[in-house]
C-alpha cells in the first residue's frame, strides 16, 4: 500500500501549467532599509517536559538554546544572534493550606513560552558588492507559536544591525 492511498484527491481540471509552489515569504524591512527574508524556522516549548516545580535558570535556557540553534543550523562555526527577551520574575508565596506551612516563599524566573531558531537571508550586501547575499542565525523567545506579532520583538528584529549581528 502506498502512503498516500488514503489521502483525499481534489481534481483541479485542465490547466495550462500546474500551480507554483512558493516558499514561505516572510520578510522584515529593517530600519536601515535592508530587507531580510525568513528561510528556515524551528520552534519548541521553552519549558516542554517540565513536569513539576517552578521555572528557573533563564541563563541555562539561553545557553542551551544557543547550542541547539547551532546544531539545528548544521554550522557550528556560526554564533547565533540572540534577541533578548523580557524575563518574568516573581515569588511564589507560602500556600494558605496549613499542611504546607513549612514551605518557604520561592523565587522563580521565566522566559517566554516558545523558543525560536530562525535563519534569515538578505540579498542586500553591505560589506562586499561581489557577495550574493548574507545569512544570519537568530534565536528569540515569544509567547506563542508562529511568526512573531509582538511589537517589541518586531522592533528588535527591525533594529538588528545585520552586518555586525548586534541588537
Amino acid at each position: 500500500m502506498r502512503l498516500i492511498e488514503t489521502f483525499p484527491v481534489s481534481d483541479a481540471g485542465e490547466a495550462h501549467q500546474p500551480p507554483k509552489v512558493l516558499p514561505l515569504d516572510w520578510k522584515i524591512r529593517q530600519l536601515n532599509g535592508r530587507e531580510i527574508v525568513l528561510t528556515r524556522i524551528q520552534q519548541h516549548q521553552t519549558y516542554g517536559g517540565m513536569l513539576c516545580g517552578l521555572p528557573r535558570d533563564p541563563e541555562g535556557k539561553v545557553s542551551r538554546a544557543i547550542e541547539e540553534a547551532r546544531e539545528w543550523s548544521g554550522d557550528f562555526s556560526v554564533l547565533p544572534i540572540v534577541i533578548p527577551a523580557t524575563i518574568l520574575h516573581g515569588v511564589r508565596q507560602t500556600p494558605s493550606d496549613p499542611q504546607f506551612a513549612h514551605v518557604e516563599p520561592t523565587e522563580w524566573s521565566m522566559l517566554p513560552q516558545v523558543t525560536t531558531y530562525a535563519q534569515f537571508h538578505s540579498t542586500n550586501t553591505a560589506l562586499d558588492i561581489d557577495e550574493r547575499g548574507t545569512f544570519a542565525l537568530l534565536v528569540w523567545w515569544q509567547s506563542h507559536f508562529g511568526i512573531p506579532v509582538d511589537n517589541d520583538l518586531l522592533a528588535r528584529l527591525q533594529s538588528l544591525d545585520w552586518p555586525k549581528g548586534e541588537v
